[in-house]
C-alpha cells in the first residue's frame, strides 16, 4: 500500500476544515471527512480530485465515479462510502468515509475526534444508512 495511513490519522476532527483547508491549517486544527477523501486520493492514486468535490458533490457524481454495490465483500480500495445516521439528512451533510480495502475504512468522525480507521461493520453501525458507495472510473484512474 502506498499510502501512509498514520499521517492521516495524526490528524484531529474539525468539521469545518474540507479540501480547501491549508496544510498548516489541517495540522494546527484538523480535519472533516471530506478532507481526508481528498488526502486519500492525492496520496494513494496520485489524483487531485476536483476541491469543490464535497458531500453532496460526490453523492451526485456522474463524471468521475460510477455508483457500485454496497455489500461488503465488494468493497475495494478507493471505494467512498456515502453515509448517514439519520433518514432525514441532507446530501451536504452525508459522512464520507474511504475503504483502505475490502473490511476498514478511514475517515475523519466526531465519534473519536479525529481522523480513524474503523472496520467496515463498525462503520455501518454507526451510520446505518448507507446512502451510496461510489468507485472512480477506471480512466482516471492511474497505476
Amino acid at each position: 500500500m502506498n499510502i501512509e495511513i498514520a499521517s492521516i490519522t495524526s490528524f484531529r476532527y474539525n468539521r469545518n476544515n474540507g479540501p480547501l483547508t491549508s496544510w498548516e491549517t489541517a495540522v494546527s486544527q484538523g480535519v472533516n471527512c471530506q478532507w481526508v477523501v481528498h488526502k486519500f486520493y492525492k496520496e494513494q492514486f496520485g489524483i487531485e480530485l476536483p476541491k469543490d468535490l464535497l458531500s453532496r458533490e460526490l453523492f451526485q457524481d456522474s463524471k468521475f465515479f460510477i455508483t457500485v454495490d454496497a455489500r461488503e465483500e465488494q468493497l475495494r480500495m478507493g471505494d467512498i462510502l456515502i453515509v448517514s445516521r439519520t433518514k432525514h439528512a441532507k446530501p451536504e451533510k452525508f459522512h464520507l468515509a474511504v475503504c483502505v480495502d475490502s473490511q476498514s475504512i478511514i475517515h475523519a468522525t466526531s465519534f473519536d475526534q479525529k481522523v480513524s480507521i474503523w472496520s467496515t461493520s463498525e462503520l455501518f453501525k454507526m451510520y446505518p444508512l448507507v446512502r451510496g458507495v461510489k468507485r472512480m472510473k477506471p480512466e482516471f484512474l492511474r497505476f
